[in-house]
């Protein structure tokens, strides 16, 4: 199996936040990035992977 760069497996994920997925003080909540830290987890084990 050949090795494979960290450029082979990047990703770069955009998201629009909306005032719902902060609190009151203007913060992001924890669930919401844990969310999309998980999003592009997989999406990077798929690229990875080469199941993409």
């Amino acid at each position: 199996m050949e090795a494979k760069t960290v450029s082979q497996s990047r990703v770069e994920l955009a998201q629009i936040l909306m005032p719902e997925h902060a609190n009151v003080a203007g913060n992001v909540h924890g669930g919401n990035l844990l969310k999309l830290v998980d999003q592009v987890g997989a999406i990077v084990a798929a690229r990875h992977t080469q199941l993409m």
